[in-house]
């Protein structure tokens, strides 16, 4: 809901102090809910404001994040430095997801929460200690008095400026809408209907996933990409072709693999986009044109889940991985022609 509003005070706002602040907010309203239950006044209402309020602080922290990546490392090193962090970024969701059964069997889980809300406070006082590269001049055009709506356009147009950049984000809610609802609602289905498993071979798949992501992004984080936006729609190629290749195995050894091979394919889709965005769009609109982007994925995503989850009613998991899976062939192969054909020539 507060997508681009997010990236238009990101972009107003002295980008550190908003990832400091933005973090220690969270430090508190995660340590919040173990106290809450510790006093026994948590209620089912109570975790829905909670983390309405969580996910509300990631519009401003995302952008912010993104945009001060060129600051810290200069234009010449976004790749990699985009690469180091989808290493842990990503990776750490699908591990964490894993892990979260096994550690929640050791530890009560109001201390798990304890630990979390700490790692974002820990996060907080790292980040006071990053400091920009001095020899790379980012202040021209920053506008500290905006008003939101003009600030919206300003941004859309810088994106829009990019063709295929803009045709790229426009459409990246696609790919999360199927990226989300297969990995999230349609593996685990999988997992008990097709292969009898429970959470724990689907917590292993998840594991096996991020550490595919962890591998893509140092990899793509090296390459020179001379074409980013038909890379990322290639990226999408390859993640259909793994969904598919999910639906047509029956033994978790082999969609192991797949899953990995599936999660080295997602950093292809992302870091050319992350790239692009800092490379491409003036400093004063990159918080803004991130929004747009988190924005079309989180969109996607939501309906990816909710969707997915009401088609299971009615097809199988199977039928739903090759549905998603061609889906997002089709997509990169199109993708991929008009940047060829019309953007990226």
């Amino acid at each position: 809901m507060f997508g681009p509003i997010g990236g238009v005070y990101a972009d107003k706002w002295d980008k550190k102090k908003t990832m400091v602040i933005t973090d220690f907010v969270r430090f508190f309203l995660v340590l919040l809910i173990p106290a809450l239950y510790i006093a026994d006044a948590l209620s089912i209402a109570m975790i829905a404001l909670i983390s309405f309020a969580l996910t509300s602080c990631s519009p401003f922290f995302v952008p912010a994040s993104k945009a001060y990546i060129p600051k810290m490392v200069g234009k010449k090193n976004i790749n990699l430095a985009n690469g180091l962090l989808q290493t842990t970024l990503w990776p750490s969701f699908f591990i964490g997801a894993g892990l979260v059964g096994p550690i929640n069997a050791l530890i009560n889980l109001p201390f798990v929460l304890v630990i979390n809300a700490l790692s974002f406070a820990i996060a907080g006082f790292l980040i006071m200690f990053i400091k920009a590269n001095k020899n790379e001049d980012y202040s021209s055009g920053v506008k500290k008095d905006v008003k939101l709506f003009s600030s919206l356009k300003e941004g859309y147009i810088a994106l829009r400026t990019e063709k295929a950049l803009h045709f790229t984000v426009m459409t990246f809610g696609i790919y999360t809408f199927f990226w989300r609802g297969l990995l999230q609602v349609a593996l685990p289905l999988y997992v008990t209907v097709t292969l009898g498993g429970g959470p724990g071979m689907f917590g292993v798949f998840m594991a096996v996933n991020g550490v595919g992501e962890m591998v893509g992004s140092l990899v793509m984080g090296k390459l020179k990409v001379e074409r980013p936006m038909s890379v990322a729609f290639i990226g999408e190629i390859l993640f259909g072709v793994a969904m598919v290749s999910v639906a047509l195995a029956g033994d978790p050894l082999y969609i192991a693999v797949v899953l990995f091979i599936g999660g080295v394919t997602s950093p292809v889709t992302d870091i050319p986009i992350l790239s692009s965005i800092q490379r491409s769009i003036q400093e004063n609109h990159i918080s803004k044109v991130f929004s747009y982007w988190n924005t079309m994925g989180a969109v996607g995503s939501s309906l990816g889940t909710l969707l997915i989850g009401i088609w299971l009613e009615f097809i199988s998991p199977s039928t739903m991985f090759y549905i998603g899976g061609a889906t997002l062939i089709l997509v990169g192969a199109l993708g991929v022609y008009l940047m060829k054909m019309k953007y990226e020539r």
